[in-house]
């Protein structure tokens, strides 16, 4: 409850924010661990989805649509 007050989601419990996937501003993925599994749905209506590896560091590109992701550091709660 206090850190709800103090605008924090410490269990990720609200929606992700939004961002355009760009080289500019990648969609940011947070994490516990120097990389993470990626699930990209590259298309609004598609079944198909892409998975990767995402690394600390550098963003990088989903391999199928081009979209950014950069991983960035999280504590666990």
């Amino acid at each position: 409850m206090e850190a709800a007050k103090l605008g924090l989601d410490p269990y990720s419990i609200q929606p992700p924010k939004n961002y355009p996937g760009t080289k500019e501003e990648p969609t940011l993925v947070p994490s516990v661990e120097n990389k993470r599994l990626v699930a990209c749905l590259c298309e609004e209506d598609s079944t198909g989805i892409a998975y990767f590896w995402l690394h600390e560091g550098d963003s990088q590109r989903c391999h199928n649509c081009g979209s950014y992701y950069k991983l960035v550091p999280q504590e666990m709660p």
